[in-house]
């Protein structure tokens, strides 16, 4: 057990700290939920301002060839109004697979945030059951996995935004 209750108190402070630290860490998930959405928030709107864009690029590239080409204006039009559609579709298509990663990503968190609550529930029942000694070879194993899967966690958010990115000049 303990030599005295100094070291007994100096346990229970450390104690204390790491479940202030598994709050700051469901916190930092809210957080990270709250940037995708606002990530998937700012894939819609730069996919609308691209199908705007390119419906008033359309726009433009028809009236130019009207003016040009007035045998070939049907034939003309219907090749660019195609191309388009399908440039539309595509972008549209890319974009919707982008939003359907993301909103699959903070589904992904959120389990994994209700998994740690739970594992969080079932450690403080323990608790309440567990000698002392045990407790603090419990906590150790906690803060461990805890870290890990943080880690984990922030890896693949990082992984997935650095990826979006490159797909977005790319």
């Amino acid at each position: 057990m303990f030599e005295d209750i100094n070291e007994m108190e100096k346990e229970i402070k450390k104690f204390r700290e790491n479940v202030l630290a598994s709050s700051q860490l469901i916190e930092g998930m809210n957080l990270l939920i709250e940037e995708s959405r606002n990530q998937q928030a700012l894939m819609q709107q730069v996919s609308t301002d691209y199908q705007e864009t390119i419906k008033e690029i359309a726009e433009h590239t028809i009236a130019k060839i009207e003016k040009l080409e007035t045998k070939n204006t049907q034939k003309i039009k219907n090749s660019v109004e195609s191309e388009l559609s399908e440039a539309v579709l595509q972008i549209t298509e890319t974009n919707q697979t982008y939003i359907d990663a993301l909103t699959n990503t903070d589904a992904w968190i959120s389990a994994i945030r209700n998994d740690l609550s739970d594992k969080y529930a079932q450690f403080s029942s323990k608790m309440e059951r567990v000698r002392i000694d045990k407790l603090i070879k419990t906590c150790t194993d906690l803060k461990k996995s805890m870290e890990l899967k943080s880690n984990f966690i922030i890896f693949l958010v990082l992984a997935i935004l650095v990826l979006e990115i490159v797909k977005i000049f790319f």
